[in-house]
């Protein structure tokens, strides 16, 4: 047995997260839950959007209220898509690394979950890319690696989009905004 949870392979990592569910009472959905998901998943789609426009690359994204949950589930999801060109596949390799990172990254500088502890540097550690939950599904296969597979190259992309959402925190700020107003029904 391993006297740290870093030393787990990420895989195990993830399988006790999954059965330490059993033994914890899931979240109440109050109005601060809701207000929480919706926020992060507007900061997250409008991260991809900000990252894509730079890029020169035209999408487009939504959000919206998920009423078929788990308990553990998100309130809120969302989803980005591109415009021109249509497929994922005709999109650079780097243009799809830094999307799909822009995401997460976009909720860790502007979400209300923000720790002032938690800074640049911890982000740029590749540990911190070892959990398969850190991104979702579609964003890990969209960066083209594996959870805990990073290398130079990705984290050099995960400091430039940082980089970027620092100096320009306003846009994602209104482009999240937004989001969040055209959700209302």
């Amino acid at each position: 047995m391993t006297d740290s949870i870093d030393r787990i392979d990420p895989r195990e990592r993830a399988e006790l997260f999954e059965s330490a569910k059993q033994f914890a009472a899931p979240l109440e959905i109050t109005p601060r839950v809701l207000a929480h998901d919706r926020r992060n998943a507007a900061l997250h789609e409008a991260g991809h959007c900000i990252e894509a426009w730079h890029r020169g690359i035209h999408c487009e994204a939504m959000i919206k209220p998920e009423p078929n949950r788990g308990d553990w589930d998100k309130t809120w999801t969302g989803r980005t898509r591109f415009l021109k060109p249509i497929y994922q596949w005709q999109i650079g390799d780097a243009d799809r690394l830094h999307i799909a990172l822009a995401g997460e990254i976009a909720v860790f500088r502007g979400g209300s979950d923000y720790d002032p502890d938690f800074t640049r540097e911890n982000l740029l550690d590749e540990m911190t890319w070892d959990e398969a939950a850190l991104m979702s599904h579609a964003d890990w296969h969209l960066t083209g690696y594996e959870p805990g597979q990073v290398d130079r190259r990705f984290m050099r992309a995960v400091e430039r989009v940082y980089d970027r959402f620092d100096r320009d925190m306003p846009t994602l700020y209104r482009v999240a905004r937004d989001l969040i107003v055209r959700a209302r029904p």
